[in-house]
């Protein structure tokens, strides 16, 4: 089920890397596939979800960067730093989720029931913070911008959700 759940999401994701304007941005984004499919499939298992697919609106991204570029440029930002931090970022709160039903049973029980995750930009670069919202069995996160996270970072935002 492991391989389902990895290869689900990768299929997802890898559909949206035509994106990417750049070389070094379609590698970041591929980079971000890998690492991101790998947590779904940890997170799957820890928390129990039959299926668990994983969307990223590339697009959204791609639009986002060319909205902020001012911003980007003059914080001396490069557009695959931004991709790249959707990995890390975005590992994190699904991290964040495996550790939340690996200690707690009444939060894995609901957590089992979601089927997607969508991570979608800040529109703003400017904005470090991420926001989670849930939409019947679809976890959407709105993700921040240039600083990293760890995984205790989203485990409150994440319960209280639930």
């Amino acid at each position: 089920m492991k391989k389902e759940i990895a290869i689900v999401a990768l299929a997802a994701l890898a559909s949206h890397t035509a994106t990417a304007a750049t070389v070094v941005e379609k590698k970041a984004m591929k980079q971000v596939e890998s690492t991101l499919s790998e947590q779904v499939a940890s997170t799957a298992s820890a928390c129990g979800n039959e299926a668990l697919e994983l969307e990223v609106k590339w697009d959204a991204y791609g639009e986002m960067i060319t909205e902020n570029q001012g911003k980007l440029e003059s914080n001396k930002y490069k557009s695959q730093w931004v991709y790249g931090h959707v990995g890390d970022r975005n590992s994190a709160a699904l991290e964040a989720m495996a550790n939340i039903c690996n200690s707690d049973e009444d939060y894995k029980e609901v957590i089992a029931e979601l089927t997607q995750v969508v991570i979608e930009p800040q529109q703003d670069f400017d904005n470090a913070e991420s926001e989670f919202s849930v939409d019947g069995s679809t976890l959407l996160i709105t993700s921040g911008h240039q600083m990293s996270r760890q995984a205790s970072d989203f485990e409150r935002p994440i319960k209280s959700l639930f």
